[in-house]
């Protein structure tokens, strides 16, 4: 039996699926970093009313509260989680202050 066939056929069948983990793993530690970027940048803005360009906000005022919401659209990597999630993935994070 010819063991260099063998250990090539079972590194073919394993390298797609390695490739596919690790877009996965390249893909939410992305939507994670980005996740706390923007909590970062809303503490900013509540302390210094500033935001980066590549963010988009909202503000909601009313007489009892104000609700300010910070959103990023995150371009994924990986084709079959670009078809669960649709590309691009928008996250988002908010906070309500009351008066």
């Amino acid at each position: 039996m010819n063991r260099k066939g063998q250990a090539l056929l079972e590194f073919v069948i394993i390298l797609p699926i390695f490739f596919i983990i690790v877009l996965f793993l390249l893909d939410f530690s992305n939507i994670f970093y980005n996740k706390i970027y923007l909590e970062n940048q809303l503490n900013n803005y509540v302390n210094n009313n500033k935001v980066n360009n590549d963010i988009n906000y909202k503000k909601d005022i009313t007489k009892e509260y104000v609700e300010i919401t910070l959103s990023k659209d995150i371009k994924l990597l990986n084709p079959i989680l670009k078809t669960i999630l649709k590309s691009p993935y928008n996250i988002s994070t908010s906070v309500t202050l009351y008066e």
